[in-house]
């Protein structure tokens, strides 16, 4: 049976709690719970693409003991696309955010990178990721360059 509006069966709904320690900064704990609608742009041989709109809570906690805690909206998404066959794949998944009250905390979680298909089951990968909180008591902006080897199963 065909569905009348064809991008009916793409929208998704999506639950998300994360939780950050950080042992060295003043802010030392990141604390997240997000629920929202998603729409699935296209899942094929070539790649997928998705994006939700999340709204929940965000919770900081800072190294002396003390919590801030707001409520806000992000869009998360993730992308994949194969090159050569599935060789090579080109990836990026991550979260930005805003505090709904009038505290004007931003938030951007997100990495892109590539990863290659040794063998069937490993892969080897190279990424870059951004961590960046501000608009709290203590601003965090972090990079991290990553390269690994990995498992599928």
């Amino acid at each position: 049976m065909r569905s009348i509006i064809p991008f009916v069966n793409s929208f998704f709904w999506q639950g998300r709690a994360s939780y950050k320690r950080d042992w060295v900064e003043d802010l030392a704990h990141q604390a997240l719970i997000g629920t929202g609608p998603g729409y699935q742009f296209w899942d094929d041989e070539r790649g997928s693409f998705s994006l939700s709109i999340l709204t929940g809570a965000f919770g900081y906690g800072y190294s002396d003991g003390t919590i801030d805690r707001h409520f806000g909206s992000s869009l998360r998404w993730d992308y994949q696309r194969y090159l050569r066959g599935k060789d090579v794949t080109l990836f990026s998944h991550g979260e930005v955010g805003h505090s709904l009250d009038d505290e004007g905390i931003f938030m951007l979680d997100a990495e892109v990178g590539l990863r290659y298909a040794l063998t069937g089951w490993s892969t080897l990968n190279i990424g870059y990721g951004r961590n960046l909180v501000s608009g709290t008591r203590d601003t965090l902006n972090e990079r991290r360059f990553t390269t690994g080897l990995g498992v599928k199963w």
